[in-house]
């Protein structure tokens, strides 16, 4: 039994290690990857730099044979003339795209898995180029210079199959999935650092938020101070004021009005009779504002002396016959004449109105003063902007918060993924800790 309960034990143990869970944080994830990528890259570097050179020797051996076919000679010494133009240009073009070829190679300084997939894509895409164009050139030179084609197709070739073995080379299924996982650990980290932005950008969100809802507080407050003051009660007094002064205004207006309106026919006749040259009168421009605008011209008539003039003329005229009216409107003329010559009346009707001018003016230079300094509108229109100001803050809080939960949802599946993956890699399990 002691055998078997030691075996136990251990198998115990075994299980208690397998189902420990390791705490990594993203940068140290990263470099133990990034030391295993080093560690499985060594011998793949050592084999790229040896293919490197292998490639350059290539390269030197294609350069020698493009100079010999640009200084060889036909073997044949009759060519057809026709032929021999064509072959030439092919030539001359077929030398040039390989020279180009040759100077396209960018060899890295330094040897690395990067600097050896960057040297690798850029050589093959320049090849496949070259190939493509030189098709041609190819076919028409060899016509003449075959042996010397042969040459350089050759080289060309070799140095294609060393690119093969250099692509070959560099995508180690192993290395690769390992470059996967740093590139997961990569776009995580962004993740995380963009939520953290994403949180500051909240944080300021909210002082701006609070900043705002103290000066909307502030502002009604103020607010409240103009409606419940002294001052605004004044003012709202002088507004009724200015309203009863100016119906006041308007009764006497039509008042004045009512007494001068019955005179309106006698006064155009006697207008026409003295446009017509039989009558003469100082005032003739006077008349005309009694018939246009009668309450200005009674407001401005000093001591009534125009107005007794023209109605004592009217009066004559009339009872001359020599103004013909109707006779219901001959006598209501007449009683108005009557009540005009009550002088002492028209002043007090006049003083009436231009006292209660004097009192709607007074009135409405206090109101003018108090719009000049009444800041209601101002911040009725403040508390609106910080309302609508305050309203996008919320909706941009809400909208950073939405992208935080769409960040981090994505974000927890690719750690998981990551998780999974790190297990297959280490044989042990392990919880990846990001903090935003």
């Amino acid at each position: 039994m002691g055998f078997w309960n030691k075996v136990l034990r251990k198998q115990e143990k075994v299980e208690e290690l397998k189902a420990e869970v390791t705490d990594m944080t993203l940068d140290q994830v990263n470099s133990l990857i990034k030391n295993k990528i080093d560690e499985m890259s060594s011998p793949i570097l050592l084999k790229g730099g040896e293919l490197l050179n292998e490639i350059n020797l290539g390269l030197k051996n294609l350069d020698n044979n493009v100079k010999i076919l640009e200084n060889s000679s036909p073997r044949y010494e009759k060519i057809d003339p026709q032929l021999w133009s064509l072959v030439s240009g092919n030539r001359l073009g077929l030398v040039m795209k390989m020279r180009n070829f040759i100077s396209s190679f960018d060899f890295p300084e330094s040897i690395s898995l990067s600097s050896l997939s960057d040297y690798y894509s850029s050589s093959v895409k320049f090849l496949v180029e070259t190939s493509n164009n030189s098709v041609k050139n190819f076919e028409y030179v060899k016509t003449i210079f075959e042996d010397e084609v042969f040459k350089i197709l050759h080289d060309f070739k070799s140095v294609d199959r060393l690119l093969g073995k250099l692509k070959k080379l560099i995508e180690n299924e192993k290395i690769l999935e390992l470059q996967q996982y740093v590139s997961k650990i990569g776009k995580i980290k962004s993740n995380v650092n963009n939520i953290s932005l994403k949180k500051i950008q909240i944080r300021h969100v909210e002082q701006v938020t609070r900043d705002s809802e103290k000066t909307i507080e502030d502002l009604r407050l103020k607010l409240k101070e103009i409606k419940d003051s002294e001052y605004l009660k004044n003012f709202e007094i002088a507004i009724k004021e200015k309203a009863k002064f100016k119906d006041d205004l308007d009764k006497i207006g039509a008042q004045i009005l009512f007494k001068i309106s019955p005179l309106e026919k006698s006064l155009k006749k006697y207008r026409k009779i003295l446009s017509g040259g039989k009558e003469k009168l100082k005032f003739e421009n006077e008349l005309s504002d009694y018939i246009d605008d009668p309450k200005e011209a009674f407001l401005r008539d000093d001591g009534f002396k125009i107005l007794q003039q023209i109605i004592e003329r009217i009066e004559f005229l009339i009872n001359k016959g020599s103004l013909d009216l109707e006779e219901k409107k001959k006598i209501r003329t007449l009683e108005s004449i009557k009540e005009l010559k009550n002088i002492s009346s028209l002043f007090g009707m006049r003083k009436n109105f231009l006292d209660l001018e004097s009192k709607v003016r007074k009135v409405e230079e206090g109101i003018k003063e108090f719009e000049s300094i009444d800041q209601r509108k101002f911040l009725e229109k403040k508390i609106n902007s910080e309302m609508e100001s305050l309203e996008n803050k919320i909706k941009e809080r809400k909208t950073l918060e939405s992208e935080i939960s769409l960040i981090a949802e994505t974000t927890n599946q690719m750690k998981k993924e990551l998780e999974f993956d790190l297990e297959k890699v280490e044989g042990r399990k392990i919880n990846l800790l990001w903090v935003s």
